[in-house]
């Protein structure tokens, strides 16, 4: 190659790559897709679909951000705080389920801005919602995103109550008297709750930090299927929390054109049943099998559990309705016989009340109950063995009493701090063992998250333990009961003869029914 030639190669590798660093060269600048006063139909979930005129838009600042994405900012606009928008009529069903779900930055969520005192400027998407960095002294930065139903029912009043006991707190009559709030002194910060506006929300935590300008309040609610909403303000305007609030909820509502007008809280989800999808089904003929003890060996056929192509993993039997029974397959399909790892365990879901559903849930859900069986084997505290035992443990360091012992529901109740109750019952099965059981109200007392935890000698020795959230935990028995009956029916192992449990590949001797 010659000089001249070796040259041009060189000098056309140097333009690329100052290309690459130069914004512009090789592909435009990104620029927001939507403008002012455009109407869009945005999905934030089923319970939430926003339609509106979109307000002022915003710059963006590019230090603040790796990538970006403005296609997938769900970025409303910015508003006066007494904007009165258009209120569109409600979406039908059958069109709702035809609005698409608004692609969006996992991060940022649902934002818009809303302007104070009359002030005006131009909102940027500096820092986001990362430190909540404001662009104005009057201005007022909101967030929403999706909370995680399956692992938390608890409202904002709940959680504060629940991770910051207020024994731990110094209550300081000045800033709660200035702020019209119950606040208390931290170590770097201030902590108040306040009532909400808005009755179907159960309070704002407001956290005011000693060296921030800036002040943080937050919300999380089951209202929209189940938000956290969260607002910065700065500290000088925090003495209008009161306007902020209700202007925040005011306008989710008028934008709010979701045919979903209640809590989804025990309603089911119609895009998560998979018989109106196109979901393939599972492979047909599929069993598993699993030793829980030599005494428990369950088997059925994954298909009937779990007829679509659901993700699980570990020892996970499948989901089905709670009076269903799924066929126990003959001796000579039973090719491998799975064991437990160590702390692992059997694991099922149970739908009651007609639900039906495709997610793997993580947590107590409504409808859903989750079912673990566990070994007992190596267990020898009498605590965690006998409900009656966990009770007695309980009244011995006067956690519970027995001047608050109630019985209903054929249950034993002992109520706790803020409304929590631990109770013992015995199913109606004689030979099962009394199982301890705890119901925590929340959403006002409309819903419970119920736990219970039961050890039985059957089986060689387990240990079952099962959680929900219902509207009552009346329940009890029938979701006992049917757990119970389903062990019986899918156990393959004959109780009169049992392999060795040290066995690591048992022979399995199924009836010969």
């Amino acid at each position: 190659m010659s000089l001249s030639n070796k040259f041009s190669v060189s000098s056309i590798l140097i333009i690329v790559v100052l290309c690459l660093l130069q914004a512009g060269c090789l592909r435009k600048e990104r620029v927001d897709p939507w403008s002012e006063g455009e109407l869009v139909t945005w999905m934030f979930n089923e319970n939430f679909i926003v339609k509106l005129e979109l307000g002022q838009r915003r710059e963006h600042v590019p230090p603040t951000k790796l990538s970006y994405n403005p296609e997938n900012e769900m970025y409303l606009g910015q508003f006066p705080l007494d904007y009165q928008p258009k209120k569109y009529a409600l979406l039908t069903e059958s069109e709702a389920k035809r609005i698409p779900f608004k692609p969006r930055d996992s991060f940022d969520g649902l934002e818009f801005s809303l302007m104070l005192n009359g002030s005006t400027v131009q909102p940027t998407d500096r820092s986001s919602m990362i430190t909540g960095s404001l662009d104005h002294f009057d201005q007022v930065k909101v967030n929403i995103k999706e909370t995680d139903r399956d692992s938390s029912y608890l409202t904002t009043e709940q959680n504060y109550l629940k991770y910051s006991p207020l024994e731990n707190r110094k209550y300081d009559p000045t800033m709660s008297d200035k702020y019209g709030m119950q606040c208390h002194k931290l170590e770097y910060r201030y902590q108040c709750f306040g009532e909400s506006n808005n009755p179907k929300i159960s309070g704002l935590v407001v956290d005011i930090w000693d060296s921030e300008p800036k002040v943080s309040v937050s919300y999380s609610e089951l209202i929209y299927g189940g938000i956290e909403l969260s607002w910065y303000v700065h500290k000088d305007n925090l003495h209008q929390w009161k306007e902020i609030d209700a202007n925040i909820w005011r306008l989710l509502e008028t934008w709010n054109v979701s045919p979903v007008t209640k809590i989804q809280h025990l309603i089911d989800n119609p895009r998560e049943d998979l018989s109106k999808t196109d979901t393939p089904k599972a492979k047909t003929g599929e069993i598993f099998t699993l030793e829980v003890t030599p005494e428990l060996i369950v088997s059925v056929k994954k298909d009937e559990t779990n007829p679509y192509n659901r993700k699980s993993s570990g020892n996970f039997l499948g989901q089905f309705p709670i009076e269903f029974i799924p066929s126990k397959p003959a001796k000579s399909d039973i090719k491998e016989v799975r064991t437990p790892t160590l702390n692992d365990s059997l694991k099922f879901v149970l739908f009651r009340n007609g639900l039906k559903d495709h997610y793997i849930r993580s947590g107590p859900s409504p409808n859903r109950v989750m079912v673990n069986v566990t070994d007992s084997a190596g267990i020898t505290n009498p605590v965690f063995l006998s409900a009656r035992a966990k009770i007695n443990h309980l009244l011995k360091h006067a956690i519970i009493i027995t001047d608050t012992k109630f019985v209903k529901n054929n249950l034993e109740c002992y109520p706790k701090e803020h409304g929590d109750l631990s109770c013992v019952g015995q199913p109606k099965d004689p030979i099962l063992s009394e199982v301890y059981l705890t119901a925590d109200p929340i959403h006002d007392g409309e819903l419970f998250i119920i736990r219970s935890r039961s050890s039985s000698n059957r089986y060689s020795g387990i240990i079952v333990e099962w959680s929900t959230v219902t509207d009552s935990y009346e329940d009890w028995e029938e979701i006992e009961e049917a757990i119970w009956h389903l062990l019986d029916e899918i156990n393959v192992a004959p109780l009169d003869k049992i392999e060795d449990s040290s066995n690591q590949n048992p022979t399995i001797l199924l009836d010969n029914k």
